[in-house]
């Protein structure tokens, strides 16, 4: 008998052999979906390689299907991590990269005695640990907050931790990081949503594919939904496949989703509504009876509990749904985020910023420094990147020019330099001084005081020691020396902080002012436009200096910027996109008015904005969201496209009247198509530019950029622009966004 109980205990020990240490695997159920020798035996991962090393991805996706290896296959500890890996977006980590971030973010790679506190943009009701232990959860915490640190975009993603959770069930905590990083980074699939908006879209997607390809089961659940109507229950959709599906089940939706990406999630959320209507139909059956009782959305999170379908037939039915193609899917998704952001534009929403949009560095960024730079660590780049302008942050820097690698050569530094735009210099020097030039314990709570002492200087770093404490300093190098240790020791622990610094020698001179260059925005541009960054003061007839308006502290109301501004004159408007600044590219004050110049300055250049002012001073344009380049496409018949350009295109008038014209396509909410007459974007050619077609041209002008007309059109369902029709040209000037 003892000898009976020590095999029985063997056997189970080699059952859950395939689950590293911090995942209990008492609980989790083994199935298996057929007897043995009724199918071909599952593939290994050394016959899978093959497929993965050859980027042969439509035969890796079938045998990825048809092979349901059980929850305690091996497997997986290799197929998954190469899964994850082949989305990987730039260089790969450095080997130790995962537990240095460890270190920086919380000073040891030792797990802390204390819950994480983990970032804002998951859902504390959907940490879901699965088959973790106590140990594994504070391992799935620890990895989802390096992540949140290492990627400051990431405003909102309640699925990211789920998923993180399920990858610790089959590896260890540094490859399940670098898994998640790669998910996240992926530009060729989507894998996991990461903003508020982009996870609207993904369950009005839901919502809409299931209207045409599971169109039966919609229609039921619409008439269960009841007062409470279908999109709560869609809302949910990702929760049937994260947080009700059995395990198992999961698991091997998991396995399609690391290779295919979200569409697999969506396949199988419209097979659980198909599987669903199938078992609830019956007016009879328990499930409906489930579904009148307590609420459809309630019947099927129980549903899908107790799935009634095993792992393969649930991913058969997914996979069996006919004419849903990836093209499809992507056109409906971008036509709902496009529609969303149209809304989000027109109500003034904002979304809720997470406390990781802090501008910290990249992971990849971080990659790139500590690959090239010879004095900077982990510690110094998050202080140095912490400095820079947020925009610049979105972007990987590049080691231009150093002393070290390069020579000390003002013409090499030149030579490697001059055509990149922004740029970061660091220097090292001997013997840097700091000293005070304002402190209000000093010089008084003066604004003016603090202008008249600091704007000459630059650049400057101000120390201010907030919240519970007066103000005051905590270092100087001339009270405690130049020792970065004394540094952290007095400053490390208070939060927040601002340094002032002041280098020996920096001065600072003034590029264009209204008394001096005059009053002309050509004279302006010339004189600033390719200096970065750049401070702007302004000063108003009543003498008063400052911001009058920023969207951060009074919000995006076009009403509040017209009672907060239109009484001040002259204004500068500073316009600062999600992560690009706004220039010009062309005018026709400072290049000309010739098509040809208009064409060598624009055409690369996507998106570009468009303004036209009359010489009855009309002020209209338009957002045109492709390169004007593309008027010399061919079709396959080597002919040119007449038009081109996408629904983001919109056109706009400001003078005498207000308004935005968008896409018609973009409230179409109808299952109809939209007719070829009314996607007529933008066209162009040697002897004129169009923008907006169909029973019209909403924009036309000719060659000399000299005349004009403007008509109602299909595409964008607008009037004509200016009164008359017909127009000329007084100034025309186009905007581009650098780094977009």
């Amino acid at each position: 008998m003892p000898a009976m109980l020590s095999a029985v205990l063997e056997e189970e020990a080699d059952m859950y052999e395939a689950f590293p240490p911090h995942v209990d695997p008492t609980g989790i159920t083994i199935l298996t979906d057929s007897p043995p020798g009724k199918k071909a035996p599952l593939k290994t991962f050394e016959e899978v390689q093959p497929l993965l090393q050859q980027s042969r991805k439509r035969e890796l996706k079938l045998v990825i299907r048809e092979n349901s290896w059980p929850i305690n296959s091996p497997v997986r500890a290799l197929l998954w991590p190469a899964l994850c890996r082949q989305h990987q977006h730039g260089k790969s980590m450095l080997d130790g990269f995962y537990w240095d971030m460890v270190t920086q973010v919380f000073g040891t790679v030792e797990l802390p005695d204390k819950p994480i506190m983990l970032p804002p943009f998951v859902e504390a009701t959907h940490c879901l640990g699965y088959h973790l232990t106590r140990k594994g959860r504070a391992v799935a915490d620890r990895v989802v907050s390096v992540l949140g640190y290492a990627c400051p975009d990431i405003t909102y993603s309640p699925s990211l931790y789920p998923i993180t959770a399920a990858l610790l069930h089959f590896m260890p905590e540094e490859e399940c990081y670098h898994c998640m990083a790669s998910l996240v980074a992926s530009k060729e699939k989507m894998f996991i949503t990461q903003t508020k908006l982009l996870n609207e879209v993904t369950w009005k997607t839901v919502m809409q594919i299931a209207k045409k390809h599971a169109k039966s089961a919609a229609q039921h659940l619409s008439r269960l939904s009841g007062a409470i109507g279908p999109e709560r229950i869609y809302a949910d959709w990702q929760w049937w496949i994260l947080a009700a599906l059995p395990f198992p089940h999961l698991v091997r939706v998991l396995d399609c989703f690391f290779h295919e990406g979200i569409k697999v999630f969506y396949r199988v959320a419209l097979a659980i509504l198909i599987l669903f209507h199938k078992h609830s139909t019956n007016q009879s059956s328990d499930w409906y009876a489930e579904a009148t009782k307590n609420g459809v959305d309630h019947a099927i999170d129980k549903f899908c509990r107790n799935m009634p379908a095993s792992p393969t037939k649930l991913l058969r039915t997914a996979f069996s749904i006919r004419a849903l193609s990836s093209q499809y899917i992507s056109r409906v998704f971008i036509k709902t985020e496009m529609t969303l952001k149209s809304k989000q534009v027109i109500t003034g929403s904002r979304l809720v910023r997470s406390r990781s949009s802090d501008n910290l560095p990249t992971s990849q960024s971080q990659v790139n420094i500590q690959m090239m730079s010879h004095t900077l660590t982990i510690r110094e780049l998050f202080t140095l990147w912490s400095w820079l302008p947020v925009r610049i942050t979105m972007y990987q820097p590049v080691l231009l020019y150093t002393t070290e690698e390069h020579g000390c050569s003002l013409t090499t530094f030149y030579v490697r330099v001059e055509h990149h735009e922004p740029t970061l210099l660091m220097i090292k020097t001997c013997n840097n001084e700091v000293g005070i030039m304002y402190t209000t314990e000093e010089h008084g709570c003066s604004l003016t005081t603090f202008y008249v002492r600091v704007e000459h200087h630059e650049p400057t770093l101000l120390m201010i020691k907030t919240c519970n404490n007066e103000v005051g300093i905590m270092y100087t190098t001339e009270e405690h020396g130049c020792s970065l240790t004394t540094f952290y020791v007095r400053v490390e622990h208070h939060e927040p902080t601002l340094l002032m610094i002041k280098t020996c020698n920096n001065e600072v001179g003034i590029m264009y002012t209204t008394e001096e260059h005059g009053c002309s925005l050509t004279t302006f541009y010339v004189r600033v436009e390719h200096h970065e960054p750049t401070l702007l003061m302004i000063k108003t007839y009543n003498n008063e200096v400052g911001i009058m308006y920023t969207t951060e502290e009074h919000g995006y109301s076009l009403t509040t910027f017209y009672v907060r501004v239109e009484h001040h004159e002259p204004t500068l408007l500073m316009i600062k996109t999600c992560n690009n600044e706004v220039g010009i590219m062309y005018t026709t004050e400072e290049h000309g008015c010739s098509l040809t110049t208009f064409y060598v300055r624009v055409e690369h250049h996507e998106p570009t904005l468009l303004m036209i002012k009359t010489c009855n001073n009309e002020v209209f344009g338009a957002y045109c969201s492709t390169r004007w380049f593309e008027r010399n496409q061919k079709d396959e018949r080597g002919n040119r496209q007449a038009y081109f350009g996408t629904g983001e295109t919109f056109l706009f008038s400001l003078y005498p009247e207000r308004a935005k014209y968008p896409w018609v396509g973009c409230s179409n909410d109808s299952k109809e198509t939209v007719a070829h007459g009314s996607e007529l974007f933008m066209a162009a050619d040697s002897r004129m530019i169009t923008i907006g077609g169909g029973d019209g041209q909403a924009i036309w002008m000719d060659e000399n950029i000299r005349f004009g007309k403007t008509d109602r059109c299909s595409t964008f369902n607008n009037p004509p622009l200016c009164p008359s029709g017909d127009f000329e040209i007084r100034v025309l000037e186009v905007y581009g966004f650098s780094g977009a």
